[in-house]
């Protein structure tokens, strides 16, 4: 049966059926008709807003990113919440943890997320038309890991003296390191081990650390 539609209902069924068929196939699964089919619409009304698989490709792409952007404000947001009667570094740097930690595949929902997104990562290398959309979350991300540097370095739960783009990529670093060790050796790295790996570097950070 052909079902109608439309609005942010539309948008998340259409991009959890790329992501499904991704997962069972790989990206060359998640095609218009395909998509169409599984998610029970016309063919016709995907390709009115897709006019091909890249294009649904680049949407699915970014609509990941937003979904683990939101992820991560919500996790910040909580965080400042239960740390709201706590000194300003402690307070930040727990914000930050929580934040970070949303960028590791810590439970199912973000381990199949990241598998979906290392996916669309891949083929970007080589495939133009997502070249673009994966450049667009390499600054996005490189951003928001300077903005987490500078407010750990201005409540005090970083040193003073830190470069903000350099201590920025070595968090990049870290946490891309973690994801792929997570992703591809789950039986040998646990999510324990990725958040501590994570809070051994954050704590590393600080001007007290131990060298």
């Amino acid at each position: 049966m052909v079902r109608t539609i439309d609005g942010d209902a539309r948008r998340k069924l259409l991009a959890d059926t790329v992501w499904g068929l991704l997962r069972k196939g790989g990206l060359e699964a998640a095609s218009v008709r395909a998509v169409a089919k599984e998610a029970q619409l016309s063919a016709g009304s995907v390709r009115h807003f897709f006019s091909t698989q890249d294009e649904l490709h680049v949407f699915a792409m970014d609509e990941l990113m937003q979904r683990t952007a939101d992820r991560v404000e919500e996790a910040m947001r909580e965080a400042g919440t239960a740390y709201s009667t706590s000194q300003p570094a402690e307070r930040n740097l727990n914000q930050v943890r929580a934040g970070l930690h949303q960028l590791l595949p810590i439970d199912d929902e973000s381990t199949a997320n990241f598998q979906t997104h290392l996916q669309f990562v891949v083929k970007a290398v080589i495939h133009q038309p997502l070249q673009a959309t994966a450049r667009d979350s390499y600054l996005r991300l490189q951003k928001f890991y300077e903005d987490c540097i500078d407010r750990l370095v201005h409540s005090g739960a970083a040193a003073e003296d830190l470069d903000p783009h350099k201590a920025a990529q070595q968090l990049a670093v870290v946490i891309d390191g973690l994801l792929l060790r997570r992703l591809t050796a789950p039986e040998l790295v646990s999510t324990d081990d990725v958040i501590a790996g994570l809070d051994e570097h954050l704590s590393n950070l600080h001007p007290e650390a131990s060298p």
